[in-house]
C-alpha cells in the first residue's frame, strides 16, 4: 500500500521504486524492502539527482534483489550474530522444536517438509525475528547505557524495533531508538552504531562537531568505522 508522500515509479529492470521525501534525511539513500527497493530523497533533494544515483547504483541494487530472490534457509545457512548463531537442521519430530543453548539457536523442521515451501521459510525467517528481537531488548540497553555512563551521555527512553532503513536513531528528547539488526554488526561495529547515537543526544545533526565528537570516543576510529559501516547489510531476508 503506498503511503502519504509516496510516489512509486517503475524502472525497466528494477521494477517498481517506492520513492520516499523524508524532511529529517540528510541524502539520499536506497534501501532493499520486501523485494523491492525504496529511495528516501531528503529535504530540499533533487528528484532527477536521486533518479540518477539509481542508476549509479543499478547493479548493486540489482545484486541485492537477486539475493533476496534466490536465499533460501535451510542446514547450509550460516548466520552469527553477537549472541547466537544458527542451527536450522531436520528431525523425526512432527513440528517445528526452537531452541537458544549455549549460544546456539537450534531450530529442528519436520523431516517431511520441504525448504522450498514458503511456509517453511516464513516460519524459519518469523523465529529468527523473534530471536533476534528478544536478544537485542535484552543486550543492547546495556551495552548503551554502559558507554553513556563511560563517556558521560544523558539518555532517556531506549527503544528496540526491527527498523530496517536505519540502525538507529535519536531524537531532540534524547530518545533514543535501535533496530535488532544491529546484533548481526561485529562488536566494535555495535558499539559505533550506539556511539553514533550516543553522540546525537549532544549533536543532533552531522556537523564537524558532531563527527569530532564521534572521533574523540572511538578512541579517532571513527574514519575507519563509518568506511566499514558502508560494507554492512541488514538480513537479505
Amino acid at each position: 500500500m503506498i503511503q502519504k508522500g509516496e510516489k512509486v515509479i517503475i524502472h525497466p529492470e528494477l521494477g517498481a521504486i517506492t520513492i520516499c521525501f523524508n524532511p529529517r534525511a540528510v541524502r539520499y539513500i536506497l534501501k532493499i524492502k520486501a523485494g523491492s527497493v525504496y529511495a528516501t530523497l531528503p529535504m530540499h533533494g533533487n528528484k532527477q539527482v536521486l533518479l540518477d544515483f539509481i542508476e549509479q547504483q543499478k547493479d548493486h541494487l540489482l545484486s541485492q534483489l537477486t539475493l533476496r530472490k534466490k536465499l533460501i534457509l535451510n542446514e547450509d545457512t550460516v548466520l552469527t550474530t553477537h549472541t547466537f548463531s544458527l542451527n536450522i537442521f531436520k528431525s523425526d519430530r512432527d513440528n517445528f522444536y526452537v531452541k537458544l543453548q549455549a549460544g546456539i539457536l537450534h531450530i529442528s523442521c519436520p523431516h517431511h517438509l520441504s525448504y522450498e515451501d514458503e511456509n517453511t521459510q516464513c516460519y524459519l525467517k518469523d523465529i529468527i525475528h523473534r530471536v533476534l528481537r528478544t536478544e537485542a531488548k535484552r543486550v543492547l540497553p546495556l551495552l548503551l547505557l554502559d558507554l553513556a555512563k563511560q563517556h558521560g551521555f544523558k539518555i532517556n527512553n531506549i527503544t528496540i524495533k526491527g527498523n530496517t532503513s536505519s540502525w538507529g536513531s535519536c531524537s531532540g528528547r534524547k530518545n533514543i531508538n535501535l533496530s535488532y539488526h544491529i546484533l548481526t554488526l561485529p562488536a566494535h561495529l555495535i558499539n559505533y552504531i550506539l556511539l553514533h547515537e550516543l553522540c546525537h543526544t549532544v549533536e543532533m545533526n552531522h556537523s564537524d562537531r558532531f563527527w569530532a565528537l564521534l572521533d574523540r570516543v572511538c578512541n579517532g576510529k571513527n574514519a575507519e568505522y563509518r568506511a566499514a559501516m558502508k560494507l554492512q547489510q541488514m538480513l537479505p531476508f
